[in-house]
């Protein structure tokens, strides 16, 4: 089944993303966006006997290990405000 990007699938799609799409950017925001959902056409057309994972199964993952870390003094030498050995930033949030 094709899918076409319209205007209205383009409103629909910034609304969820929460974006505004200024005018003069829709047409190349709409050929891009269609661009995308063909080629995941073209892939979906594609058998998946053909389809070669790479890395499947090949995995190897390393052991959890308990290291040193470095010391906070170290790491906090050249911090601009420290405090109880943690850096002090500005508030974000009220």
């Amino acid at each position: 089944m094709k899918i076409t990007i319209t205007d209205e699938s383009l409103d629909y799609l910034a609304a969820l993303s929460r974006l505004s799409v200024p005018e003069g950017e829709r047409e190349t925001l709409k050929r891009e966006l269609q661009s995308l959902l063909d080629y995941m056409e073209l892939l979906d057309a594609l058998p998946e006997t053909e389809l070669q994972i790479q890395g499947q199964g090949r995995e190897t993952l390393r052991g959890d290990e308990v290291t040193p870390s470095y010391p906070v003094e170290a790491i906090t030498l050249n911090g601009a405000a420290v405090r109880g050995g943690a850096f002090q930033v500005p508030q974000t949030v009220e």
